[in-house]
Protein backbone atom coordinates (compact mmCIF):
# COMPACT_ATOMS: atom_id res chain seq x y z
CA UNK A 1 0.00 0.00 0.00
CA UNK A 2 1.13 3.55 -0.68
CA UNK A 3 -0.32 6.61 1.05
CA UNK A 4 -0.82 9.27 -1.60
CA UNK A 5 -2.76 11.99 0.23
CA UNK A 6 -3.75 12.74 3.83
CA UNK A 7 -6.14 15.53 4.73
CA UNK A 8 -6.31 16.65 8.37
CA UNK A 9 -7.94 19.48 10.31
CA UNK A 10 -5.80 21.94 12.27
CA UNK A 11 -5.71 25.42 13.75
CA UNK A 12 -2.88 27.95 13.30
CA UNK A 13 -2.06 27.07 9.71
CA UNK A 14 0.70 29.72 9.49
CA UNK A 15 2.58 27.96 12.31
CA UNK A 16 2.30 24.64 10.46
CA UNK A 17 3.50 26.21 7.22
CA UNK A 18 6.49 27.69 9.02
CA UNK A 19 7.31 24.44 10.83
CA UNK A 20 7.21 22.13 7.82
CA UNK A 21 8.54 24.66 5.33
CA UNK A 22 11.09 26.79 7.17
CA UNK A 23 12.17 24.44 9.97
CA UNK A 24 12.08 21.08 8.21
CA UNK A 25 12.67 22.40 4.70
CA UNK A 26 9.84 20.50 2.99
CA UNK A 27 7.94 21.90 -0.02
CA UNK A 28 4.96 23.82 1.39
CA UNK A 29 2.19 25.76 -0.32
CA UNK A 30 -0.58 27.86 1.19
CA UNK A 31 -3.74 27.04 -0.76
CA UNK A 32 -6.53 29.44 -1.65
CA UNK A 33 -9.17 27.46 0.24
CA UNK A 34 -7.51 28.13 3.59
CA UNK A 35 -5.26 25.10 3.72
CA UNK A 36 -1.57 24.24 3.86
CA UNK A 37 -0.12 21.55 1.61
CA UNK A 38 3.11 19.74 2.53
CA UNK A 39 4.85 17.45 0.06
CA UNK A 40 6.70 14.49 1.63
CA UNK A 41 8.07 12.32 -1.15
CA UNK A 42 5.15 10.76 -2.97
CA UNK A 43 2.70 11.80 -0.22
CA UNK A 44 0.71 15.03 -0.13
CA UNK A 45 -0.34 16.08 3.38
CA UNK A 46 -2.97 18.80 3.57
CA UNK A 47 -3.97 20.69 6.72
CA UNK A 48 -7.37 22.38 6.52
CA UNK A 49 -8.49 25.16 8.82
CA UNK A 50 -10.51 24.04 11.83
CA UNK A 51 -12.54 26.47 13.95
CA UNK A 52 -10.60 27.37 17.08
CA UNK A 53 -13.71 26.63 19.13
CA UNK A 54 -13.45 22.92 18.28
CA UNK A 55 -11.68 20.61 20.69
CA UNK A 56 -7.98 20.23 19.93
CA UNK A 57 -7.00 16.83 18.58
CA UNK A 58 -3.76 15.17 17.51
CA UNK A 59 -3.00 12.73 14.73
CA UNK A 60 -0.16 10.27 14.27
CA UNK A 61 1.81 9.72 11.08
CA UNK A 62 5.19 8.23 10.24
CA UNK A 63 7.63 9.20 7.50
CA UNK A 64 9.97 6.65 5.92
CA UNK A 65 13.69 7.51 5.81
CA UNK A 66 16.59 5.50 4.34
CA UNK A 67 17.43 2.49 6.47
CA UNK A 68 21.18 3.22 6.22
CA UNK A 69 20.75 6.87 7.32
CA UNK A 70 18.80 6.52 10.55
CA UNK A 71 21.48 7.99 12.82
CA UNK A 72 21.85 10.96 10.49
CA UNK A 73 18.08 11.36 10.31
CA UNK A 74 17.85 11.44 14.09
CA UNK A 75 20.59 14.08 14.39
CA UNK A 76 19.04 16.12 11.59
CA UNK A 77 15.59 16.09 13.19
CA UNK A 78 17.02 16.91 16.62
CA UNK A 79 18.68 19.99 15.14
CA UNK A 80 15.31 21.16 13.82
CA UNK A 81 12.87 20.41 16.65
CA UNK A 82 12.85 18.68 20.07
CA UNK A 83 12.54 14.90 20.01
CA UNK A 84 9.91 13.17 22.11
CA UNK A 85 11.62 11.18 24.85
CA UNK A 86 10.48 8.26 26.96
CA UNK A 87 12.36 6.90 29.97
CA UNK A 88 15.47 8.80 28.95
CA UNK A 89 15.46 7.54 25.36
CA UNK A 90 14.94 9.58 22.21
CA UNK A 91 15.28 6.74 19.67
CA UNK A 92 13.37 3.46 19.64
CA UNK A 93 13.86 0.03 18.08
CA UNK A 94 10.88 -2.18 17.21
CA UNK A 95 12.08 -5.76 16.93
CA UNK A 96 8.78 -7.14 15.59
CA UNK A 97 8.90 -4.71 12.67
CA UNK A 98 12.71 -4.60 12.46
CA UNK A 99 12.59 -0.79 12.43
CA UNK A 100 14.03 2.23 14.25
CA UNK A 101 12.19 5.48 14.92
CA UNK A 102 12.33 8.97 16.41
CA UNK A 103 9.32 11.15 17.20
CA UNK A 104 8.39 14.84 17.21
CA UNK A 105 5.36 17.07 17.74
CA UNK A 106 4.29 19.70 15.24
CA UNK A 107 2.60 23.00 16.22
CA UNK A 108 -0.85 21.38 15.94
CA UNK A 109 0.09 18.70 18.47
CA UNK A 110 0.32 15.94 15.87
CA UNK A 111 2.82 13.18 16.66
CA UNK A 112 5.15 12.70 13.72
CA UNK A 113 7.73 9.97 13.35
CA UNK A 114 10.78 9.30 11.21
CA UNK A 115 11.09 5.55 10.72
CA UNK A 116 13.81 3.45 9.09
CA UNK A 117 12.41 0.07 8.08
CA UNK A 118 15.16 -2.54 7.82
CA UNK A 119 12.89 -4.85 5.79
CA UNK A 120 12.35 -2.17 3.13
CA UNK A 121 14.89 -1.91 0.31
CA UNK A 122 15.44 1.83 0.66
CA UNK A 123 18.99 3.13 1.05
CA UNK A 124 20.66 6.40 0.10
CA UNK A 125 24.19 7.44 -0.79
CA UNK A 126 23.46 11.10 -0.06
CA UNK A 127 23.69 13.12 3.15
CA UNK A 128 20.37 13.12 4.96
CA UNK A 129 18.07 16.10 4.46
CA UNK A 130 14.43 16.95 3.86
CA UNK A 131 14.65 15.45 0.38
CA UNK A 132 15.65 12.08 1.84
CA UNK A 133 12.11 11.38 3.07
CA UNK A 134 10.41 8.81 0.87
CA UNK A 135 6.76 9.14 1.91
CA UNK A 136 4.30 9.08 4.76
CA UNK A 137 4.10 5.35 5.48
CA UNK A 138 1.80 5.29 8.52
CA UNK A 139 -1.35 7.13 9.44
CA UNK A 140 -3.27 6.59 12.67
CA UNK A 141 -7.00 5.93 12.68
CA UNK A 142 -9.22 5.94 15.76
CA UNK A 143 -11.98 3.36 16.19
CA UNK A 144 -14.57 2.38 18.81
CA UNK A 145 -14.25 -1.26 17.69
CA UNK A 146 -10.73 -1.88 16.39
CA UNK A 147 -11.29 -5.43 15.16
CA UNK A 148 -14.47 -4.61 13.23
CA UNK A 149 -12.95 -1.47 11.71
CA UNK A 150 -9.80 -3.35 10.71
CA UNK A 151 -11.82 -6.13 9.11
CA UNK A 152 -13.86 -3.62 7.10
CA UNK A 153 -10.70 -1.92 5.83
CA UNK A 154 -9.08 -5.24 4.88
CA UNK A 155 -12.17 -6.43 3.02
CA UNK A 156 -12.66 -3.12 1.19
CA UNK A 157 -9.07 -2.72 -0.04
CA UNK A 158 -7.52 -6.18 0.00
CA UNK A 159 -5.12 -5.52 2.88
CA UNK A 160 -3.66 -7.80 5.55
CA UNK A 161 -2.55 -7.38 9.14
CA UNK A 162 1.10 -6.36 9.47
CA UNK A 163 3.42 -8.14 10.03
CA UNK A 164 0.96 -11.06 9.93
CA UNK A 165 -1.56 -12.98 12.01
CA UNK A 166 -5.26 -12.71 12.70
CA UNK A 167 -7.16 -9.65 13.83
CA UNK A 168 -8.11 -10.47 17.39
CA UNK A 169 -11.38 -9.18 18.82
CA UNK A 170 -9.83 -7.95 22.07
CA UNK A 171 -7.02 -5.89 20.52
CA UNK A 172 -6.74 -2.11 20.95
CA UNK A 173 -4.10 -1.77 18.22
CA UNK A 174 -3.66 -3.25 14.77
CA UNK A 175 -1.52 -2.33 11.76
CA UNK A 176 -2.85 -2.98 8.25
CA UNK A 177 -0.87 -2.95 5.00
CA UNK A 178 2.84 -3.41 4.41
CA UNK A 179 6.18 -1.64 4.86
CA UNK A 180 5.35 0.90 2.16
CA UNK A 181 2.12 2.01 3.82
CA UNK A 182 0.20 1.19 7.00
CA UNK A 183 -3.07 2.11 8.65
CA UNK A 184 -2.53 2.14 12.43
CA UNK A 185 -5.99 1.46 13.87
CA UNK A 186 -6.24 2.14 17.60
CA UNK A 187 -8.99 2.25 20.17
CA UNK A 188 -10.21 5.73 21.06
CA UNK A 189 -8.45 6.88 24.23
CA UNK A 190 -5.41 4.63 23.75
CA UNK A 191 -2.20 6.64 24.24
CA UNK A 192 0.24 7.14 21.39
CA UNK A 193 3.87 6.05 21.56
CA UNK A 194 6.52 6.84 22.52
CA UNK A 195 5.79 8.68 25.77
CA UNK A 196 2.18 7.47 26.13
CA UNK A 197 0.97 10.91 27.20
CA UNK A 198 -1.31 11.79 24.27
CA UNK A 199 -4.60 9.91 23.94
CA UNK A 200 -5.91 9.00 20.50
CA UNK A 201 -9.12 10.89 19.85
CA UNK A 202 -11.46 11.07 16.89
CA UNK A 203 -11.13 13.90 14.38
CA UNK A 204 -12.14 14.38 10.74
CA UNK A 205 -9.65 13.11 8.18
CA UNK A 206 -9.51 11.70 4.68
CA UNK A 207 -6.90 9.49 3.04
CA UNK A 208 -6.18 8.48 -0.55
CA UNK A 209 -4.12 5.32 -0.88
CA UNK A 210 -2.88 2.99 -3.60
CA UNK A 211 -4.27 -0.45 -2.71
CA UNK A 212 -4.81 -3.86 -4.35
CA UNK A 213 -8.57 -3.17 -4.61
CA UNK A 214 -10.07 0.19 -5.55
CA UNK A 215 -12.98 1.52 -3.54
CA UNK A 216 -14.19 3.97 -0.91
CA UNK A 217 -15.03 3.55 2.76
CA UNK A 218 -16.47 5.94 5.33
CA UNK A 219 -15.71 5.23 8.97
CA UNK A 220 -16.88 6.55 12.32
CA UNK A 221 -15.78 8.18 14.54
CA UNK A 222 -13.92 10.94 12.84
CA UNK A 223 -15.47 10.90 10.38
CA UNK A 224 -12.74 9.25 8.31
CA UNK A 225 -12.98 8.75 4.57
CA UNK A 226 -10.62 6.31 2.80
CA UNK A 227 -10.38 6.17 -0.97
CA UNK A 228 -8.39 3.34 -2.48
CA UNK A 229 -6.92 3.54 -5.97
CA UNK A 230 -5.19 0.78 -7.91
CA UNK A 231 -1.87 1.25 -9.65
CA UNK A 232 -3.69 1.83 -12.95
CA UNK A 233 -5.74 4.65 -11.40
CA UNK A 234 -2.64 6.34 -9.96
Amino acid sequence: MQIRRIQLMATDLPALASFYGEQLGLPVAVMDAGAVRVIIGWTEMVFEARPSSQEKTSHHFAITVPRNRFSEAKDWLKSKTPLIESEGQDAFHFSLWNADAVYFRDPAGNIGELIARRTLDFDSDEEFGAGSMQCVSEVGMVAHDVARTAQRICQAFGLQRYPGGKIEAETDFVALGDERGLFIVVEEGRAWAPDWKTAACSAPMSVIVETPIAGALDLEPGPCCIRGLTDADC
